[in-house]
């Protein structure tokens, strides 16, 4: 074959070949058409997929009911998630026999599987899940702050009464609370029988600096008393102030002298600046007939009822309820009510004031029974006066 012949064969058949691949790519373009098929994951499957299950789909999959508490101690575990409903049940099958089984072993979560699937990581995971579901219901009650704040809980102060057989009564306040102790463990405890007083060179000056006060009257349950809402009150000893707090009664009264008590006793509670107390005592007795018209402003606003108040304030002259004698009794003591805090400085006036019996009876009424804590034992000491002994003719 000449030169010119085989060139053209060459030709020939370098045509005829790429008909053929023509021919055949347009027929397998034709058939994939008619199919549908591809090579790759239809977009509704593929991105979400090709991630390979990342940390971008920690939590995609639980619903509400199961969701936070949940996520927020395994959203590694639970890397890949409930894809579209094209493809869920089919994406879960496919994966739970894929590289990744154990992490889909739980990759849908809907509210009927919510138990068992928090059932199943109780046991995998036991420590991590002791608290993992709290509802919102729960979640503040077992909060740390509120375990420790009832842990911590101050010690309310527990009832208490004067009743000399009750369960509740002065035998056993030092048992009601731990706070109460120093009432019956304490070494300076008021009130006292004055049977003898030393009279002391160095006893105390004591002043007086009352006016005019308003008073706010309540029933608290043990006593009325009087709490200052205006006037400047106050007593000196030794020239330092004591700011009149509040006064308030006993029945009958709490000290004695040589073992005899009186029908009533005031006290005058006062503060100086350093919060330290100084009571004054003033023993109030029985006489028939005999009206104590400086008692009327308060004995006309008396509430009776147990923890009530007086419609209002009531104006009352203290100065109008003291002896005119101002000699006393000194001693260190006590509160004579819980908590029977001590280091209190006791001035007990000596010389009585009066009222009638139907003054002392409509304040011994309000309540049922004794208002008034029996008399403690001295424990060596001191009671002194600022009396000078009479001298002998």
């Amino acid at each position: 074959m000449n030169h010119g012949s085989k060139q053209f064969m060459a030709w020939t058949l370098a045509l005829g070949l790429s008909s053929t691949i023509y021919g055949g790519g347009a027929w397998w373009l034709k058939h994939k058409k008619a199919t549908g098929h591809s090579s790759h994951s239809d977009d509704s499957h593929g991105d979400s997929h090709d991630e390979g299950h990342h940390d971008e789909h920690a939590a995609a999959g639980h619903d509400d009911s199961h969701g936070d508490s949940h996520d927020a101690s395994h959203h590694d575990d639970h890397a890949v998630t409930k894809h579209d409903s094209g493809h869920g049940d089919e994406h879960k099958t496919e994966h739970k026999k894929s590289e990744h089984k154990e992490e889909h072993a739980v990759a849908k979560h809907d509210s009927s599987h919510g138990d068992d699937h928090k059932s199943d990581h109780k046991s995998e995971h036991k420590e991590e899940h002791a608290a993992a579901k709290h509802d919102s219901g729960h979640g503040n009650e077992h909060s740390e702050a509120k375990h420790t704040a009832a842990a911590h809980a101050p010690d309310h102060k527990p009832h208490w009464t004067y009743g000399k057989n009750d369960a509740s009564g002065p035998a056993h306040w030092g048992d009601l609370s731990a706070n109460f102790s120093v009432c019956e463990k304490g070494m300076e405890q008021s009130p006292i029988d004055v049977k003898n007083a030393t009279y002391s060179v160095v006893a105390p000056k004591l002043t007086w600096h009352y006016q005019t006060a308003g008073l706010a009257i309540e029933n608290n349950g043990h006593t009325i008393q009087s709490n200052i809402k205006s006037g400047d009150n106050f007593i000196t000893i030794d020239g330092e102030k004591y700011t009149l707090a509040q006064f308030h009664f006993h029945n009958p009264s709490e000290h004695r002298f040589a073992e005899t008590p009186s029908e009533l006793e005031l006290h005058f509670v006062h503060k100086n600046a350093q919060g330290k107390l100084a009571v004054v005592g003033v023993m109030i007795n029985e006489a028939a007939g005999k009206e104590n018209v400086a008692f009327k402003p308060m004995w006309d606003h008396l509430p009776r009822e147990l923890n009530s108040k007086a419609a209002k304030e009531v104006d009352f002259k203290l100065t109008s309820v003291l002896p005119a004698k101002k000699d006393y009794v000194h001693y260190k003591g006590s509160l004579t009510t819980p908590p029977c805090s001590e280091g209190v400085r006791w001035f007990v006036l000596k010389e009585p004031v009066t009222m009638s019996s139907g003054q002392v009876e409509m304040y011994s009424s309000i309540f049922d029974g004794i208002t008034n804590r029996p008399v403690q034992p001295l424990q060596g000491r001191d009671v002194i006066t600022n009396t000078a002994p009479a001298m002998a003719h």
